[in-house]
């Protein structure tokens, strides 16, 4: 996994394929509140999320680190079936 600070209060997440089967890149934009997700499987298009609450981003920061034991498609996946990423596309 590859961490990159994009702009001040952005962190960029990158996975392999062995790390992420279904996300290639998570970008965490702590100041708005937004998660943009890219999909492996479509990587020229980029989905933009409202996060209902900043400790959605620091969990997504902290599951990065141990991609052996967290899924982050299952992580994304929740978060939007319980409401609290919505959809800005």
């Amino acid at each position: 996994m590859t961490v990159s600070n994009i702009i001040e209060n952005t962190v960029k997440l990158s996975f392999s394929a062995e790390e992420s089967d279904a996300i290639s890149d998570i970008a965490l934009d702590y100041e708005q509140g937004v998660v943009s997700v890219m999909f492996r499987k479509d990587q020229d298009k980029v989905y933009f999320y409202d996060a209902s609450d900043t400790g959605v981003l620091d969990c997504f920061e902290e599951a990065s680190k141990d991609t052996e034991q967290f899924s982050m498609g299952r992580i994304f996946h929740h978060y939007v079936k319980e409401g609290e990423l919505t959809s800005l596309n």
